[in-house]
Formats: structure tokens, sequence, C-alpha cells
């Protein structure tokens, strides 16, 4: 009896929709998850790792690179790819502590928005929060209102995802623009 199964870790290119999708079951599992230091990032990040490095492949974890003038390197959450990358940095909203506004978020949106050959720019904001999801129009308003200053280098658009169970894919999904 022959069984198809796809390969242990295929190549494949992350769109925003399969990132959602992908994002969805992680938030599923994180539910169940408890980690050490439940209210911070970092005790997400390798769980959502493994699962989008198993999706999809050749993910990189913490990519170091550099913004602006300044001497010290920055990181990115997740980069796949080579030379048209697709950057990610996330964002969680727990129990505990609320990160996941404009305002919070402002160096994260600095990061991706700099990254100028990027096929797709990413925040992901995660809510493992067990609540009901935020109001998303007045989510995506203080999305709206994050303004990076002046500077001599271009600016790219970033998608951001709101991810929990509760928000169809639909409204998922803002774009922002410098």
């Amino acid at each position: 009896m022959t069984i198809n199964r796809e390969p242990q870790h295929p190549h494949r290119r992350i769109d925003r929709h399969k990132l959602f999708d992908a994002c969805h079951r992680v938030l599923l599992l994180a539910r169940q998850y408890r980690p050490t230091e439940p209210h911070r990032e970092m005790g997400y990040d390798g769980l959502l790792f493994g699962f989008l490095d198993a999706r999809f492949g050749k993910m990189r974890r913490q990519y170091q690179i550099t913004v602006g003038p300044s001497k010290l390197p920055k990181r990115l959450d997740f980069r796949q790819g080579g030379t048209s990358p697709v950057v990610i940095e996330f964002a969680t909203r727990t129990r505990g502590r609320n990160e996941v506004y404009g305002s919070q978020n402002r160096s994260e949106i600095q990061k991706l928005s700099r990254q100028r050959k990027a096929s797709l720019r990413c925040l992901i904001l995660l809510d493992v929060s067990g609540n009901p999801p935020l109001p998303v129009d007045k989510l995506w308003s203080t999305y709206d209102k994050v303004r990076l200053g002046p500077g001599q280098y271009s600016r790219m658009p970033v998608q951001i995802v709101y991810i929990h169970p509760d928000v169809p894919r639909e409204k998922a999904f803002h774009c922002w623009k410098p």
C-alpha cells in the first residue's frame, strides 16, 4: 500500500493567506501551551518558528539586520528565502499583557518597512489571551496613526495580521502604508 506524503521540509513560498492559516493553527496550539514566562513574546517564539519551519521550510529565526545609521544590529523574528525574502515580526496579546497596538509596535513596523527587497513584510498579532477579540476597526486605526518620521530611505508597506479564533480571515488583514 502506497501512502502519498509531503516531504518533511517542503520549501513553499509564504503568502499572507497561507501565513494566516498556519498562525491560526499555532494559536490553537498556543492556547494549550504554557510557556515558563507566559507574558512574553519569546515564550511563543519557538512554537511559532517550529511550526512555520515545518510548514514552509528554510526559515531563519532572530535574523540580524542593520537599520539606518545605527551600528548595532537589530533582529527580525523570522525570515524565509534569499534575494526576495519573506520577513516576519510578531507580537502577542496574553492574559496579563496586551502588546498589539500600533504605538507599541512602531519599531517592528520600522524594521519591516525598511526591507525593500522582501516579497512580503508581515507583522503577526497573535492573541493567546483567551479573551474576546479586540475590535479590529479600532485596532487598525492605531496602526494608521503610526508615522516613522523623516529620513532618506524608502519605506515599503507592511501587512498586519490579527490572529484570533473569532476573527474571520476577511477581517484579519490590514496594510500599513508609509
